[in-house]
């Protein structure tokens, strides 16, 4: 299970750091990201997340990632953060 927090940390850390390279580094290279309800990805692959990463998350002056919470399931992790408005 450490494993998995360590891989979690880390990219939590390079996100907030606005490390790009660190960041993907933690991802497969046939990575999804989905944006529910939609059924169909909206990344996939690496190079088209890593592309979207740079031009539109670590371009933000005020990115920042605040942990309040981490709960571990089996091989999932669940950061809790603090509420947006939407």
């Amino acid at each position: 299970m450490s494993a998995i927090l360590e891989v979690v940390q880390r990219q939590f850390e390079a996100y907030n750091a606005r490390d790009l390279e660190a960041f993907i580094a933690n991802f497969s290279d046939d990575v999804r990201v989905f944006r529910p309800p939609s059924p169909e990805p909206a990344l996939t692959g690496k190079q088209e997340f890593a592309h979207f990463y740079a031009e539109q998350r670590f371009n933000r002056p005020g990115l920042r990632a605040e942990l309040l919470a981490r709960t571990v399931m089996g091989n999932k992790v669940f950061d809790r953060g603090p509420r947006r408005n939407p």
